[in-house]
């Protein structure tokens, strides 16, 4: 039974990759009217297989709510309980309640800064002027030729190759997203909203349609997770 769940699952989330099933996906905005504008725009739109992920993850609930043993996804949609603390019920939480909740400031729970780039900007320009003092090239032609490398790495495949840099001058920042993508994943759970998938790199989400899908000139992803509110 659980193998005949898994497979179901796995035939969803492949159906949530296609094309057809992401028309207009929802672009996060700091603004709370913006977003929720989107949100109900999308949810007039026909989603059959996000409608058949809810549908999976609300049965697979009920059908192992009885037994203590092997009672899965027991915390699925906790927070939207309406006597459930701290929400009580309402899943758009706001940054005030957000820094109530867990008595921390938005400033500490946003990313810091890093300098590695900077660093790294000056001494890819210090070569840069190395090489033009070496080579005779005008450092102008170095500089123009690396912002048109920098942009097609942009517009053609997602910022694969500084993604690949940027993991060689800062090694902790791979994992800084794997913890962050986690976090979008519980709270996407405890909030009742199912978790379709999520991609850690450039190069996975430009394949997948559900974020860049091919189409990096268009929106850029190097990282997220896609999960669906049924109501």
């Amino acid at each position: 039974t659980n193998q005949r769940f898994c497979n179901i699952f796995k035939t969803i989330e492949y159906h949530t990759k296609q094309a057809d099933q992401n028309i207009e996906p929802i672009v996060f905005s700091p603004d709370p009217i913006v977003m929720k504008e989107q949100i109900e725009k999308q949810s007039q739109q026909t989603n059959a297989a996000r409608q058949d992920m809810a549908f999976m993850y609300n049965t697979l609930q009920r059908v192992t709510s009885g037994n203590n043993n092997n009672n899965v996804l027991s915390l699925f949609g906790a927070v939207a309980v309406s006597n459930h603390p701290p929400a009580g019920g309402d899943k758009v939480v706001s940054p005030v309640l957000l820094e109530q909740i867990t008595n921390l400031t938005m400033a500490s729970l946003t990313p810091q800064t890093t300098s590695a780039f900077i660093y790294a900007g000056v001494g890819l320009a210090i070569a840069e002027g190395l090489l033009s003092y070496a080579t005779g090239i005008n450092v102008n032609t170095l500089f123009v030729t690396t912002l048109v490398l920098a942009f097609l790495d942009r517009a053609l495949v997602n910022g694969i190759v500084w993604e690949l840099f940027q993991s060689i001058l800062s090694p902790g920042v791979r994992q800084k997203i794997v913890v962050h993508e986690a976090g979008h994943f519980l709270c996407a759970y405890l909030l009742g909203c199912p978790v379709e998938g999520y991609v850690l790199s450039a190069w996975d989400a430009m394949k997948d349609e559900r974020f860049v899908g091919g189409k990096p000139w268009t929106e850029s992803t190097s990282a997220g997770t896609s999960f669906f509110d049924p109501e």
